[in-house]
């Protein structure tokens, strides 16, 4: 009886949730095909940029992320070094990293690479802070206990390392995505790079406002469809694995 009724609470706060998120893609998807059609816009103008920004994000999202938990993980197994290197990973983590497109635009022949450069060095801190603080809080017995049971190498990775660390992950991958999304519109500005960012600096110097307020609307809804789809249900997810 109190499993049922615990299900039906879970279905219940989970419902308003779903409502709200459908009516509001509804709503903005039919926004966005009227101020199209209404405007003279490009449908395909508007959806190839998001998707150039989109996959950028993509990939220095998967980058930052196999960086960070490496690295966050191998840097708390040893104190000395994590004393050392800490203090400098906390600067460089304050350092305006646009302050050196320029020079990597130099280094790369492709701007691609270079934005992508950008949004690695803008998305991987707030990971690997979540991983090291995720790292340094977890139990002992856990460890000690997967060390018994003789998991080691990739074994103790699959089994322990990412399951303990999973809450943290999700945590500092959400902070990084958002950051990913503000950094990829500034780099593609300055670089001129495609993607939205590109698309958006045009309309605004063109004196297009109604470009430039359907490339806004379009970004806050995908950055909001993947939230409310990818985020919240791997944050729902990750509290399974607080211990």
């Amino acid at each position: 009886m109190k499993n049922h009724t615990e299900n039906k609470l879970h279905i219940w706060r989970v419902t308003p949730h779903a409502i709200f998120a459908s009516f509001a893609i509804v709503g903005v998807t039919i926004a966005l095909v009227a101020v199209t059609i209404l405007s003279g816009i490009s449908p395909h103008e508007l959806f190839t940029g998001l998707l150039a920004s989109f996959l950028r994000v993509c990939i220095a999202f998967v980058i930052s992320l196999v960086l960070a938990v490496v690295i966050g993980i191998l840097l708390t197994r040893n104190t000395k070094i994590e004393n050392f290197i800490l203090p400098f990973l906390d600067l460089m983590q304050s350092f305006p990293n646009f302050a050196i497109l320029p020079l990597i635009l130099v280094w790369f022949s492709s701007k691609t690479l270079a934005v992508i450069t950008i949004l690695i060095i803008t998305m991987i801190w707030p990971i690997l802070f979540a991983v090291i603080g995720g790292t340094k809080s977890s139990r002992n017995d856990l460890a000690e206990a997967a060390t018994v049971f003789g998991a080691k190498g990739w074994r103790r990775w699959r089994y322990f390392y990412i399951p303990t660390l999973f809450p943290a992950i999700i945590t500092g991958s959400i902070v990084g995505w958002g950051e990913g999304w503000e950094a990829v519109v500034g780099a593609e500005i300055i670089a001129r790079a495609g993607g939205i960012g590109t698309s958006i600096a045009h309309a605004t110097e063109t004196g297009q406002t109604q470009l430039f307020l359907t490339l806004l609307a379009l970004l806050l809804f995908v950055i909001f469809l993947f939230n409310s789809w990818v985020w919240l249900a791997l944050l729902k997810r990750s509290a399974r694995f607080n211990i």
